[in-house]
């Protein structure tokens, strides 16, 4: 895209609070007390965040950290790039996925259900050393290798995958909503 995709707005709210958002609110109706959203990657204002242990490698570097902060744990992963996904949807995939060591909607690599097993734990790792010596690691590699759930994914929720890889996707994604584009700037935390 060029920019960091998680300070554009959509709606008047930034992709990274929409995330947020949709994560809280998930976890609010499914009534899990101990559940907590972090955000995965450099900090960012507002937001408890976990820093890449491998930056600049995309989804599997957040996966790592993530993995490595939080072991035996489910981990839900809602991408910044998926706005329109809602709290139903990632509810449904939760609930139809309770066993699975990973489990994402047939046909698509994200949103994704993790539980974080050494298992799970040694796939990641690997595909971070392939990755680093120039060959594919990638989610979907992670997926297959861990023999990932598919969940039948309903006819209605279909449109909540628009994604924004790029601009042009960006600028489909904001016809489709009618809204005009707006990027922000992060607001800076004052230092001691």
């Amino acid at each position: 895209m060029g920019r960091d995709k998680a300070n554009l707005e959509l709606g008047g709210v930034t992709l990274l609070a929409r995330a947020v958002q949709t994560l809280t609110r998930t976890l609010e109706h499914l009534g899990d007390p101990e559940a907590e959203v972090w955000v995965s990657g450099k900090d960012q204002p507002g937001v408890r965040c976990l820093p890449d242990r491998a930056p600049g490698r995309g989804p599997l570097a957040g996966l790592d950290a993530a993995i490595a902060a939080f072991p035996d744990r489910r981990l839900v992963v809602l991408p910044v790039d998926m706005p329109l996904v809602s709290p139903q949807l990632i509810s449904r995939l939760l609930t139809e996925s309770a066993g699975a060591a990973a489990a994402t909607f047939a046909g698509y690599e994200m949103p994704v259900v993790l539980r974080t097993t050494s298992q799970v734990r040694a796939v990641v790792e690997e595909l971070l050393v392939v990755g680093s010596e120039g060959r594919a690691g990638s989610m979907r590699s992670m997926l297959a290798r861990l023999c990932a759930q598919a969940v039948p994914l309903p006819e209605d929720f279909a449109k909540e995958f628009a994604n924004c890889n790029t601009p042009a996707e960006w600028e489909r994604l904001m016809g489709v909503q009618g809204l005009t584009r707006r990027v922000t700037t992060p607001a800076l935390r004052p230092t001691r």
